[in-house]
Order: structure tokens, then sequence, then C-alpha cells
């Protein structure tokens, strides 16, 4: 299966033919001339209970963690590719003392990434 492609949902693949495709995709250090990939990755996390300073579980506490993560990688040329990861966040957490609320970006990072050396075992 190319990059970039999705793989539609109602076909399935087996194991091996899942293997088959990470080895041929997962193991490439770059991507083809305008061709690329984008990973979105959202988690949710949510908590009634948390420890005090002194070990206590109470129940009086509201605790929520919202983060959306993307990772893109774009070919450039044959040897070239740009990369780039970002992180945003929204936590919040209240109790009967009262509440904060954090929103923004965590680390991110953006580059360049130029495959050196591939004799189709090694890469650089």
């Amino acid at each position: 299966m190319p990059m970039g492609k999705i793989m539609p949902m109602g076909k399935r693949k087996s194991m091996g033919e899942l293997r088959d495709v990470a080895a041929r995709t997962c193991g490439r250090l770059g991507e083809k001339l305008g061709e690329g990939i984008v990973i979105n990755t959202v988690r949710v996390e949510n908590a009634g209970r948390a420890f005090d300073d002194s070990g206590n579980l109470t129940l009086d506490t509201n605790f929520s963690k919202i983060e959306n993560q993307i990772y893109i990688e774009h070919g450039l040329g044959r040897q070239l590719t740009f990369v780039g990861s970002t992180i945003q966040q929204r936590i919040r957490f209240d109790n009967a003392a009262g509440g904060q609320q954090f929103t923004g970006f965590g680390t991110s990072e953006i580059g360049l990434r130029y495959e050196a050396y591939n004799d189709g075992k090694n890469v650089i």
C-alpha cells in the first residue's frame, strides 16, 4: 500500500499482510516527492478522585486532560523529507478550594531529514 493512502474500512488485512506493509513503509527513511503522512493522536483523561499533599484520597476533585498531537512527514525530494510535530493540551483541575485551567502547546519540533546512504539494508 503506498504511503499517504487510506485503507478502506471494509477491506481487512491479515497479520501477514500488515507485517509486509510495515516492513515496506515503516523502515523507510524518507517520503517520495509530494507524498507524505499525517498522524493525529487524541488522548482524553478524566479523574474524579485524587491524592492530597498528605497522601489521602479525596473524592471532591475533578481532573480532565485533553491532548491533540499531530505528526507530519512530507517528501521534498528523493533524499529530503520535512518533519514536524506538535501537541496541544487542555488541562483542568477543580476541587473545593477552587480550580485551575491550562491551555497551550507542548513540545513542538520542525526539521528536515536527509538520507545520505541507503543500500537496501542500511540507512544513514
